[in-house]
């Protein structure tokens, strides 16, 4: 895939329909098996869609990056990094999607390297020297996006289990980009 075509910049609330309908996309095709059918069969749709609206209307913007990479006037991938309770992990990486037939053509990690930039500058200001610069959680069966993030830099450190979904419990585990 060429990432030609492919622009970035940041998200806002006119962008709230097209990133939940990737992020619903992206669950349904990375997660079959991993999350229960029924929730991603129909009630995800209302959840991502919920999320969304929150954090592209309401949050203080300097406590959050969301970047959309658009081709045609179609979210293709975006990322989300927040500034979190646990500054002291860095910035947390909370979303990084990209429609699954563009993957593995180089849009992920120019996105990673984004939501980096953006981590790198946010912990500093807000965090002061936090040794870790970004971290985030992944399902632990996900295997293709734990050896991405191994390949660019990211150091698994932990794992637990969380709600990812309303109701819905699942391992994850953390990694760490020094």
């Amino acid at each position: 895939m060429s990432l030609s075509g492919i622009e970035t910049a940041d998200a806002d609330a006119r962008d709230i329909e097209g990133i939940a309908a990737l992020h619903v996309e992206s669950w349904r095709a990375t997660y079959r098996g991993m999350l229960p059918e029924a929730f991603l069969a129909g009630p995800v749709i209302a959840d991502r869609l919920e999320l969304w609206r929150k954090r592209l209307t309401s949050p203080p913007r300097e406590y959050q990056s969301v970047r959309k990479a658009v081709r045609g006037g179609l979210v293709v991938g975006f990322v989300c990094v927040l500034l979190t309770n646990e500054l002291e992990q860095g910035a947390l990486l909370d979303n990084l999607h990209v429609k699954p037939e563009l993957t593995g053509g180089g849009l992920g990690r120019r996105l990673l390297e984004e939501a980096l930039t953006w981590a790198r500058v946010s912990v500093r200001r807000f965090g002061g020297e936090a040794t870790p610069v970004m971290h985030l959680w992944v399902l632990e069966r996900n295997v293709r996006a734990r050896r991405f993030y191994e390949r660019e830099g990211g150091t698994a450190t932990e794992q637990r289990v969380c709600e990812v979904a309303p109701g819905i419990m699942a391992p994850e585990v953390r990694y760490v980009w020094a």
